[in-house]
């Protein structure tokens, strides 16, 4: 069938694993109560339903976020292309946005309500220098 593309409903972990919440949880999105246990541990962000139609992904995404979960809709096309490399060397958070700068100095700003993730890192480099001693050798009288 041509044009037909899944969405994705991906959701991030939970901080509290309660029953009520696991059940609601696995009522919305058609799972049993064990494989929706797995699916809200861990670390981080996973696939936790997979739909036709986007406004069908949408509506789970939301009642999802009605329970206070933080869930997002992705199409399979989205996550299939391959990723524009952007590679920040600085960033700067502010109260509404996230400035990131490359070594060029091109500036990409996100809004924080747009912003899913931030991975934090460290890169050390290493540069050679060269010291150059001499010696003055003075002349006079003395």
């Amino acid at each position: 069938m041509a044009g037909h593309e899944i969405v994705h409903v991906a959701m991030a972990p939970s901080h509290t694993l309660e029953a009520n919440l696991i059940k609601k949880v696995a009522a919305i999105v058609g799972k049993d109560l064990y494989g929706t246990r797995l699916l809200l541990a861990g670390e981080i962000p996973r696939i936790i339903a997979h739909y036709d139609t986007m406004q069908m992904a949408q509506l789970t995404a939301q009642d999802l976020r009605a329970l206070g979960l933080v869930a997002f809709v992705c199409k399979d096309s989205e996550l299939r292309k391959p990723s524009q490399t952007y590679r920040a060397q600085t960033l700067r958070f502010e109260e509404r946005a996230i400035q990131f700068w490359d070594k060029s100095g091109q500036a990409k700003i996100m809004e924080s309500r747009n912003t899913f993730l931030v991975i934090k890192g460290r890169i050390q480099t290493y540069t050679e220098t060269e010291v150059i001693r001499g010696r003055i050798k003075r002349c006079g009288n003395s």
